[in-house]
Formats: C-alpha cells, sequence, structure tokens
C-alpha cells in the first residue's frame, strides 16, 4: 500500500504466512515499511505458527491514514482459523508510524496495491487474493466506498 501512486517512497508491506525481513521466518505475519527499495522497519505479530488449514480465509482490513504529516499503515479486523484474531492491538501491533512530507493522500490508487501484490510461494495451494473494498474518509467521516472487488490472484485448476 502506498499513498503516491507508485513505490518510490515510503510504502508498506503486509507478508502473510511468513517474514522477510531482516532475515526469512516462516509462519505469522509482519507488516514492513519501505522507502522505494529500501527496507525501513517492521513488526511483526505474537502469533508465529505456519499456516496449515486447509481451505482457510484470511480477512483483514489494511489502513492508511495522515495526520499532521505522521503516516500511519495499520492492519486492523485480521480474522485466520490459524492466527485468530489479529491486527489493532490484538496479538501483536501491526502498525508503522512514518514522517510524510505528504499534505493528503489524494494520490492514493487501489491499483498500486493490485499490482504491486502478489503470492509469492506456492501459488497452487492460494485460491484467491482479493481486494474486496476500499473506503475513504475525509477525517472520521466515510465519503465513498468502492464495492468492486480487485482479483490479484486466482489460482486455475488445470482442466
Amino acid at each position: 500500500m502506498s499513498p503516491r501512486s507508485d513505490l518510490s517512497r515510503s510504502h508498506a508491506v503486509f507478508e502473510i504466512n511468513h517474514a522477510t525481513q531482516p532475515a526469512f521466518q516462516a509462519g505469522g505475519l509482519q507488516l514492513q515499511c519501505w522507502y522505494g527499495n529500501d527496507f525501513a522497519y517492521s513488526s511483526r505479530h505474537m502469533e508465529t505458527v505456519r499456516l496449515t488449514t486447509t481451505n482457510e480465509v484470511i480477512t483483514f482490513t489494511m489502513t492508511m491514514t495522515l495526520s499532521d504529516h505522521w503516516l500511519k499503515f495499520e492492519v486492523e479486523n485480521g480474522e485466520s482459523t490459524t492466527w485468530g484474531a489479529f491486527g489493532k492491538g490484538l496479538n501483536g501491533n501491526l502498525k508503522q508510524w512514518w514522517y510524510s512530507s505528504l499534505d493528503n493522500l489524494n494520490q492514493y490508487s487501489p491499483q498500486v496495491s493490485v499490482a504491486s501484490s502478489r503470492v509469492g510461494f506456492a501459488g497452487h495451494r492460494v485460491k484467491k487474493l482479493r481486494l474486496n473494498a476500499v473506503r475513504y474518509y475525509s477525517g472520521e467521516t466515510l465519503v465513498q466506498t468502492d464495492s468492486t472487488p480487485k482479483v490479484v490472484w486466482e489460482h486455475s485448476a488445470p482442466q
């Protein structure tokens, strides 16, 4: 997720079932902050077990807010069989703050998230990765919802 129309500056990466920074670790969840191609810092969910549940559905909300030039990326409302409830203070802090010169988030595009997301390993085990909705706020007021599902990855069984 990036506040701009590309990943050239500050952006966040949410990794599921592994962590790659500062070194690879299997299992768990990790939220990372990057500046272009340079890793800055990360936070990890406290539960680091590996995903093993067949046909598991994992849901979460990833948020990006800007307040007095502080850009916050956070995972909220996460739910899975493997890790239970996660995000926003539940079993690990999946939140990162970043100082930014931005005055607003008007450059945000969900297409950047869709185009930059992927299933990195064992794609045959993932049925679908989808961005379900994008909600736009002004302060605490919801101003628009885009409920058009955007498919990032969908496994096709051989015919």
